[in-house]
């Protein structure tokens, strides 16, 4: 269950981040400080929970966006992250929860599908 409140919370912060922050085609969305820090945290978090079940591929994609959004951490005011690291993040965050946990299984066992 951990995994899937990792997933809730995460892609949370990150979505409202986007629709709460400024849009800016070329910056991104503006995340505030303390939003990021979550993020960053929830994703260490989960690297060193779940590291085990992770392949290399899935385990040193997650260190790489980790380290991108560590960088954008620097800033102590509100920090534009990336479009492109905001989807990333998204992805890989997919990537792990399918392999760490069967929530493949359970959106078809309550919604249907093959």
């Amino acid at each position: 269950m951990g995994g899937l409140w990792f997933a809730a919370s995460l892609f949370s912060v990150l979505a409202g981040a986007c629709e709460a922050g400024q849009r800016c085609p070329t910056r991104g969305a503006i995340m505030k400080h303390d939003q990021l820090k979550v993020c960053v945290e929830s994703l260490r978090a989960f690297r060193a929970q779940k590291h085990k079940e992770l392949n290399a591929s899935a385990g040193s994609e997650l260190d790489e966006v980790i380290r991108s959004l560590e960088c954008c951490l620097s800033n102590e005011d509100d920090v534009a992250i990336d479009w492109k690291l905001n989807q990333r993040t998204l992805e890989i965050m997919a990537k792990c929860l399918e392999l760490t946990t069967n929530l493949s299984s359970l959106i078809r066992v309550f919604f249907g599908g093959d």
